[in-house]
């Protein structure tokens, strides 16, 4: 009896408890409370065959088993696998993948940082070389915390910050060599405003609404020369209004922000010996509002700190007490002056 124990294998994969040490089970008993059991057992082994009640009936007749193999962990009553549940149905296992195969399945920012890391992790300091997508990774992660960058660069191989402040002073290198880095010159933001006519394409009119933020925050005083293209930064700049060769204390930012969604972006910046006049700051608010116009962006409000300057340039606009908005190609922007406890929140934002 026992040698006829021994000669049983699987009829799935002819698998033997005493080659492979696996367990059989036997074919259920065709019956009135278990007849889609048996009919799924049977079609696991005949799956091109017409399973009837005859056929369940003779492979439990003729003694015929399964393995453990051909059934979920879920399925077995205990963990050593030695006692099957009457719900229990066999099925096809999945194999698992390896390790490597694992690697493919998380995200490509991980596939290029694991890539940067083995490419220069035994390299010296100088020798280390990194390509367009590592360094535009590195200037996301450096971008949401300078100070997060440095301790991450003390666990893993990465650019150091000279390195990624180099590449973004070189705006002339970087339209040809990284083409995805848009280069801030000193004026509107051209591949920004074709970006944003792209995203207004896609999305509804009710969500096309934005908040024109604009003020001047002082700077160091530098002064850039570029040899390559005989210019120098650093100076009085707004852009079609003028140059000089005042050196530049103050910067002119202009930012929009979203109404119902949460965006908000960089989109001009100027460049000031001191504060800029309020005739001139109306003209280049004009200009921003024409190619916001231009490129579909619907601006709602627009927002500044409730100073002389401000004021003034708003009421050259059209501004005043009574009609508290501006009108620019037919449409209407209500103005919002802030006080100083707002404008030190508005200031957080550039």
């Amino acid at each position: 009896m026992a040698d006829k124990e021994n000669r049983r294998k699987c009829f799935k994969c002819s698998s033997s408890p005493v080659e492979d040490g696996v367990k059989l089970f036997r074919f259920p008993n065709p019956g009135t409370r278990n007849l889609f059991r048996c009919e799924s057992w049977a079609r696991y082994v005949f799956p091109d065959r017409n399973c009837t009640i005859e056929v369940q009936k003779k492979l439990y007749s003729e003694h015929r088993m399964l393995c453990q193999r051909h059934f979920k962990d879920e399925d077995f009553a205990d963990g050593d696998k030695k006692c099957l549940l009457r719900t229990a149905i066999p099925c096809d296992k999945l194999k698992k993948t390896s390790k490597c195969k694992n690697y493919q399945k998380k995200s490509p920012t991980f596939a290029i940082l694991l890539q940067g890391q083995i490419k220069n992790s035994k390299c010296h300091l100088r020798g280390r070389r990194w390509s367009k997508e590592e360094i535009i990774t590195a200037l996301r992660i450096f971008k949401r915390s300078p100070t997060c960058y440095r301790l991450l660069r003390r666990l893993f191989t990465l650019p150091s910050p000279s390195t990624l402040k180099n590449i973004l002073n070189k705006q002339f290198a970087i339209s040809e060599v990284y083409e995805t880095i848009v280069p801030f010159s000193v004026r509107l933001n051209e591949p920004m405003f074709k970006t944003l006519r792209k995203f207004v394409n896609t999305q509804k009119h009710c969500g096309n609404e934005y908040i024109l933020m604009f003020d001047e925050m002082s700077m160091k005083k530098k002064n850039i020369n570029y040899e390559c293209k005989c210019l120098a930064e650093g100076l009085q700049d707004h852009s079609t209004q003028g140059r000089s060769g005042l050196i530049a204390s103050y910067a002119l930012v202009f930012m929009i922000g979203g109404i119902r969604k949460k965006v908000k972006q960089l989109i001009a910046h100027y460049f000031s010996s001191g504060f800029a006049t309020a005739d001139r700051l109306a003209v280049l608010i004009k200009e921003v509002l024409h190619q916001f116009y231009k490129a579909g962006v619907n601006i709602a409000v627009t927002v500044c700190y409730m100073d002389g300057v401000n004021g003034r340039a708003l009421s050259i606009l059209g501004a005043s007490t009574e009609h508290p908005y501006i009108t620019m190609e037919n449409r209407k922007i209500v103005v919002m002056l802030t006080h100083h406890i707002y404008s030190n929140a508005l200031e957080t934002c550039f």
